[in-house]
């Protein structure tokens, strides 16, 4: 599975670069609010349609507006420009934070400067979770911003990955990425 997600990654790197304009704070705000933590901001409501990996394990919500498609066991989410892309993709067995780590290592394949800002525990339908994020520039000189949100499920995780240009407007990524991510279900087996 971990070649998979490596692999998924480096296509990512090679083209479709792009993700998550100040997109940390925004997502922790979201999801205090989803867990009843502290108060957020509302997001608007975004109209999505399911996409369903059936290889893969999971079902997502495509906000509309984006375009999603299904690669194997992942599934690609991305707007006309670029300038959002998520990608949700099995990244393994073991515990979320052995799975979140491995996927930020392979990070550093098609990012060699890449820098994480930190680390926080999530819950996503009930599922443990950890998001990890940060900037990055590719080789290509292409300055992002990430999320790597790793999602406990047995006997393998899934990880929610979503990258945007550094410039993007964190006020129209924050409600499609919400929906992807209060969208995503584990698939019985």
């Amino acid at each position: 599975m971990l070649p998979l997600v490596v692999g998924v990654l480096a296509v990512l790197a090679g083209g479709c670069l792009v993700w998550l304009a100040w997109f940390h704070h925004d997502f922790h705000r979201a999801s205090n609010a989803r867990s009843g933590a502290a108060a957020a901001r509302p997001s608007p409501r975004i109209a999505t349609a399911p996409l369903v990996d059936r290889a893969g394990g999971f079902r997502i919500a495509v906000p509309h507006g984006l375009h999603g498609r299904l690669d194997g066991q992942a599934a690609l989410v991305a707007s006309k420009d670029r300038s959002l892309l998520l990608v949700v993709s099995p990244s393994g067995p073991g515990p979320v934070r052995v799975a979140n780590a491995a996927v930020v290592t392979s990070m550093h394949d098609s990012y060699p400067r890449l820098k994480v800002i930190g680390h926080r525990a999530e819950r996503v339908h009930g599922r443990r979770g950890i998001a990890s994020f940060g900037t990055a520039t590719n080789h290509a000189g292409v300055r992002v911003r990430w999320v790597q949100l790793t999602v406990e499920a047995r006997p393998r995780t899934f990880t929610i990955a979503t990258y945007t240009r550094h410039d993007t407007d964190p006020q129209w990524v924050l409600p499609r990425v919400n929906a992807v991510v209060n969208g995503f279900r584990v698939l019985p087996r």
